[in-house]
């Protein structure tokens, strides 16, 4: 149940496996039209996998969720229609949500409401996003993370 619990904050709040390093944030200059985080912040991305193992772990009111990046570092979420308890928001943003992103080591670290997870990126195009994670907690397990863009 821990293990079900965590998987499910981490496809509402995001990802992990790599290292954080504070002097990689990228940011836009406007002059790249290319480059990983102009992808990322040009998308608005959906949850449509969320893999533990075998399983799919990823649970129907997420799927409607919107996740926007922005360059100023910062992120939210915008809840669907289908809620995943009655009184969920309709949507998340706040200064603590960032992400930084190591475009040269295809990594990416978010930092929540105190908690940094980490994740490595497998593919990032105009269609999809795939995140890898590895998680030690209570137990020691891995997880892909897919979006699409729309």
């Amino acid at each position: 149940m821990n293990k079900l619990f965590f998987l499910t904050l981490l496809s509402l709040f995001f990802f992990s496996a790599c290292s954080k390093t504070e002097t990689n944030t990228v940011v836009n200059n406007g002059n790249n039209t290319t480059g990983l985080l102009y992808i990322l912040t040009s998308n608005n991305w959906y949850p449509d996998s969320a893999l533990s193992g075998t399983s799919n772990v990823l649970i129907p009111c997420h799927l409607d969720d919107r996740y926007i990046f922005k360059n100023n570092g910062l992120y939210e979420i915008n809840y669907g229609a289908t809620k995943c308890w009655a009184s969920q928001p309709s949507n998340s943003t706040s200064s603590s949500q960032v992400f930084i992103l190591d475009e040269s080591n295809k990594t990416m670290l978010f930092h929540n409401f105190g908690e940094d997870i980490e994740c490595t990126i497998v593919r990032l195009d105009n269609n999809r996003l795939i995140l890898e994670g590895h998680k030690v907690d209570d137990e020691n397990y891995y997880y892909y993370i897919s979006y699409k863009a729309i």
